[in-house]
């Protein structure tokens, strides 16, 4: 996987136990340092109900204790979702990034607030797609990608798996492309079972894809277009002066360079994550 293209591995904490996730966590790192690459680990936390604070933190003190690279948020509604989870993080005395999954209707409304307060952006269009019209879809993803980079936050862009993986190739590898240009810095590829012949291959097709788009539309160029209807203010101009890579898979693959690096927790440092 990573010699595919992986850069960032999801591990989804609504399935499996903390032994099974312990366990996955001290590979991934084993892996790093036997390949001597940077391999992050992002904690996906099981969907938040007012009832579940309680098995939320013990997930989330887990993910901390086993220093995660970052925790995403899924179906944030608000900014207050974000700060809950940062001021755990805080209190915890660990600074680790903070990634809220646009996947629900009704963060388009604070969409604004949520992207100030999280620390990156993962945008789901098939979420997005099962209560909105499809047609809209398109321009919500590519709005919200625009918001991110303008803010100098990492956006992640959801692609799901394909079977066969060639399909990926012929069809949402245009998407993966187009995300890219518009300003995607990870595409994170999700419903990955496991690390099989397939998973392997739709890795490397992504991180293809990525390659291939940073060389034909280079970094400068993508700034350019991104920024074209933006006001060119101190904010903007420090927002597109870092820049990162990455690929992330529940796996994940990236796309271009990104203004800035996410910091981590811990002494195992990772690389930016993926488009």
């Amino acid at each position: 996987m990573v010699d595919a293209g992986l850069n960032v591995a999801r591990l989804d904490f609504a399935h499996g136990t903390h032994a099974e996730h312990a366990a996955t966590i001290a590979a991934i790192r084993h892996v790093s340092n036997e390949l001597g690459v940077p391999l992050g680990v992002l904690q996906d936390l099981p969907e938040l109900h007012v009832h579940s604070d309680a098995p939320k933190a013990a997930h989330l003190a887990f993910g901390l204790e086993h220093d995660v690279d970052w925790v995403a948020i899924p179906f944030v509604r608000n900014a207050s979702e974000v700060l809950r989870v940062k001021r755990f993080v805080a209190a915890y005395g660990r600074n680790v990034p903070v990634i809220a999954k646009i996947e629900k209707p009704e963060a388009l409304d604070a969409i604004d607030e949520i992207i100030a307060a999280a620390d990156g952006i993962l945008v789901a269009p098939g979420d997005l797609g099962m209560e909105m019209p499809p047609g809209r879809i398109p321009s919500v993803h590519r709005d919200i990608v625009a918001l991110a980079n303008r803010a100098s936050k990492p956006a992640i862009s959801a692609a799901p798996r394909h079977e066969p993986a060639i399909s990926l190739q012929r069809t949402a590898g245009v998407d993966v492309v187009i995300d890219i240009i518009d300003g995607t810095d990870a595409v994170m590829l999700w419903a990955e079972p496991e690390c099989d012949s397939t998973s392997l291959e739709a890795v490397r097709i992504v991180a293809e894809l990525a390659r291939a788009t940073k060389c034909r539309y280079p970094h400068e160029e993508l700034r350019a277009r991104r920024m074209a209807s933006a006001a060119r203010t101190i904010d903007t101009a420090s927002a597109e002066e870092a820049t990162m890579t990455g690929t992330i898979c529940s796996c994940a693959t990236s796309s271009r360079e990104h203004r800035r690096e996410m910091p981590r927790a811990g002494s195992h440092r990772s690389a930016p994550a993926r488009a």
